[in-house]
């Protein structure tokens, strides 16, 4: 996680280094430099697949779902299925319960397409111990 919080640090500096190089007249170590700090944040948008759903119906679909910034929710692999008591919708959101704690689920992680599943499903990871919601996709009772 460390290395991952270092290349978000780093990106933003390299693309402005990048920029200076530039307008310096370096346009070479420029484009490489941009290229770089581009290549090093595009192993983040990877969904990782390990298999087990090769042959679903519904791979394809869940490799399209995204959450409110376009960010992939990755496999059927990775997200988790949520029984009806482990989500609701309050008036002012959603959240569901992970390990006995209810989280609030941020709105920007909402997955806008349809659900083909029909039952909710949560995308999560872990960042110092504490879980995250990357997507969450409601149940089709909603």
């Amino acid at each position: 996680m460390f290395q991952a919080f270092v290349l978000v640090a780093c990106t933003p500096a390299l693309l402005l280094l990048a920029l200076v190089l530039w307008y310096g007249r370096c346009r070479t170590a420029a484009l490489i430099l941009a290229i770089a700090a581009f290549a090093g944040t595009m192993s983040w948008a990877e969904a990782r697949d390990d298999g087990r759903y090769a042959q679903s119906p519904n791979r394809e679909w869940f490799r399209s779902l995204t959450n409110q910034y376009g960010i992939m929710c990755c496999e059927g692999a990775d997200g988790m299925s949520l029984d009806d008591p482990d989500w609701e919708f309050s008036g002012d959101g959603y959240r569901v319960r992970i390990e006995g704690n209810w989280m609030p689920v941020p709105a920007q992680a909402i997955v806008r397409q349809q659900n083909k599943m029909n039952h909710a499903m949560v995308w999560l990871w872990q960042d110092d111990g504490q879980w995250r919601i990357g997507c969450f996709m409601p149940g089709t009772g909603t």
